[in-house]
């Protein structure tokens, strides 16, 4: 294929959030089937990047693209109060711009955007438009409202309870997040009795519930089989977990390995038994509609998972591998980890289903 795919994003890059790892994985594997991606977004942190060789070495992949940072002069992360308000008129004015400046002649190109700005102005001007909806939001369903009849919008939900929320749609498809393959060692054996857990450790501010599930790890005495290992985090939320570690007298148990590239999470995730999914129950996304990116990775990397018992979690592909807890039920945690020793190992034509090579081949057959 010699299409242009024009990926177009408010997101920013390199940044340390799931969002932009999974939208760098999956424009690695467009190129990979033979598309040719022109990446576009704001260069709104101080730590934005648009030198392919940063954002190789940071998300370690070693294929090229064309990449455009646009500068971004607007309120959002400038400005630093009311900050929801800076950054939906910040999107707004970025994204208006942009498709004004960038895109003046319809030449057949195809657009894919997690983006609801740019999303509308591009489909009003007859782009084929590829639109990934993550989560529901009121902007979100003034913007589908608009365009989701549009013949030449695509939308892909992330899980099928979101699909339900929107029924103005001509063309949609339900496409979990995939798995990296490229990632991962084969016939890698040795694991050591460890639960794992790899992101942030916070998610649109709010934490993910970790001071409970330490509690929780302690009261049960998980520790005395399986240790913790924790990837990802700032510094500072580091910090005040140490603090409620030392207090729990439980450090000789929890690992903080910090922030790792893409390569040393994978081989970390590799070398556990099981992997943990949690979350804050009081945030709609995470709770209904998520469908996280570490999930595919513990089971492909041959992990048990166990997860908070939420519908977003019951949704995902997969489920009968899953064994659910709620911190809230006395020893809930222990018969969830009981239980998840019982789980099978993925098929390969499940392990395949997973990937992210299947994912942009499904995108593919979908909408292009």
């Amino acid at each position: 294929m010699n299409q242009t795919l024009n990926y177009v994003t408010y997101q920013t890059f390199p940044a340390s959030t799931a969002n932009s790892l999974q939208s760098i994985s999956n424009i690695k594997y467009f190129i990979k089937k033979g598309i040719d991606v022109c990446l576009y977004f704001p260069l709104r942190e101080k730590t934005s990047s648009d030198d392919l060789k940063v954002l190789q070495e940071y998300y370690s992949f070693t294929e090229s693209l064309e990449i455009n940072g646009i500068n971004h002069y607007l309120p959002h992360g400038r400005i630093q109060i009311f900050k929801k308000t800076m950054f939906h008129i910040s999107h707004f004015l970025w994204s208006r711009r942009t498709i004004s400046k960038y895109f003046k002649k319809n030449n057949g190109d195809i657009f894919f955007t997690r983006s609801d700005w740019i999303a509308f102005f591009a489909a009003r001007k007859k782009y084929k438009v590829i639109f990934e909806c993550h989560q529901e939001s009121r902007i979100r369903n003034f913007v589908i409202k608009k365009i989701g009849d549009y013949e030449n919008v695509y939308i892909i939900f992330l899980n099928k309870d979101l699909q339900k929320n929107y029924k103005n749609i001509s063309n949609s498809i339900v496409l979990h997040n995939g798995v990296d393959v490229e990632l991962f060692e084969e016939n890698l054996y040795q694991k050591r009795n460890s639960i794992v857990y790899a992101g942030n450790l916070s998610r649109f501010g709010v934490n993910r519930g970790f001071p409970e599930f330490l509690r929780k790890y302690n009261e049960e005495k998980i520790f005395q089989e399986f240790n913790l290992e924790i990837i990802g985090g700032d510094l500072d939320q580091i910090e005040d977990l140490k603090t409620v570690v030392k207090d729990l007298n439980i450090e000789d148990y929890v690992i903080f390995h910090g922030r790792k590239n893409r390569s040393e999470t994978i081989n970390i995730i590799q070398m556990c038994k099981i992997g943990l999914l949690l979350n804050n129950a009081n945030n709609t996304h995470s709770y209904q509609h998520t469908s996280p990116l570490k999930y595919f990775e513990y089971i492909y990397a041959k992990l048990s998972v166990i997860a908070m018992d939420f519908p977003s979690h019951r949704s995902l592909p997969l489920n009968q591998k899953i064994s659910y807890f709620d911190l809230e039920k006395n020893r809930s945690l222990n018969v969830a980890i009981n239980q998840s020793k019982n789980n099978d190992e993925l098929s390969t034509a499940e392990l395949k289903d997973i990937s992210l090579e299947t994912r942009i081949k499904k995108i593919l057959d979908f909408a292009f």
